[in-house]
């Protein structure tokens, strides 16, 4: 990527070369791990703290801003237009940070190969996919989620609910908007909307030898109702219980 920037863009060689210095750097920056016991995180926090300062001047400009520093219309059209163009500059270094040390990339196939495996394993366990079904609202009983509503009115009860859309969605349209605080409400009316990011490729061959896979995982699964095991999400100022897996937040109260 620097050779090819400092090919069609020579007189920005000085902001090219700190861009690509940046994505090396913070290849040695090393993200704490939750399920790692404390003396190695203590340890791995030590070591990224030459690095936070670097993270801090990144994440204060967006790709926009960034993107004025340039002189060449290719790069200044490359950081600031589109759906980069809002994000913080830091969230490109890193993404190029980590695909350069093979800890990011794309999947092959585009996602239909990672939610085929997961629809699959789904079948296995006997579960059902329901496509085409508007949820209109989540149904609470005694502040907990115990089904959902659907557009044309037919419910679903349900031993845990999960919801896959955005909080504001979730919060105030599904929920009803009962179960916030100050600190949500003053986000949501406050702040821009982020504009959703849209990626397209084209596949290609896979490439001989060994692939690098990257995962996580949770340490203790949550068994749910019979022989099921669910991992529970969760969203503002509901509790959790058996039997829903939408959860309470500290300092959230129900108006």
């Amino acid at each position: 990527m620097e050779t090819e920037f400092l090919k069609q863009a020579p007189l920005d060689a000085t902001e090219i070369r700190r861009f690509t210095s940046a994505v090396r750097r913070l290849a040695k920056f090393a993200i704490p791990e939750p399920a790692a016991p404390w003396p190695r995180n203590w340890l791995t926090f030590l070591h990224t703290l030459p690095y936070l300062l670097l993270r801090r001047r990144w994440s204060s400009v967006s790709c926009e801003e960034y993107g004025k520093r340039f002189t060449h219309p290719l790069l200044r059209r490359f950081f600031g237009e589109g759906d980069l163009a809002q994000l913080s500059a830091l969230a490109l270094v890193l993404s190029l940070t980590w695909m350069s040390e093979h800890d990011a990339g794309y999947p092959i196939g585009g996602s239909p190969a990672v939610i085929r495996p997961v629809v699959d394993k789904l079948l296995i366990l006997g579960g059902h996919l329901r496509l085409g079904a508007k949820v209109e609202r989540i149904l609470v009983e005694r502040d907990a989620a115990v089904g959902v509503q659907l557009a044309g009115g037919e419910t679903i009860a349900a031993d845990w609910v999960s919801s896959a859309a955005d909080g504001h969605a979730t919060i105030y349209d599904l929920l009803g908007g009962k179960y916030t605080d100050r600190v949500a409400d003053k986000i949501y009316r406050t702040l821009p909307a982020a504009p959703p990011i849209r990626v397209t490729g084209k596949d290609e061959p896979r490439p001989a030898g060994p692939t690098r896979r990257a995962s996580s995982s949770v340490r203790k699964p949550i068994p749910g109702p019979g022989s099921r095991t669910l991992i529970p999400a969760r969203t503002n100022g509901l509790r959790m219980r058996r039997g829903s897996c939408i959860s309470r937040r500290n300092g959230l109260t129900r108006k």
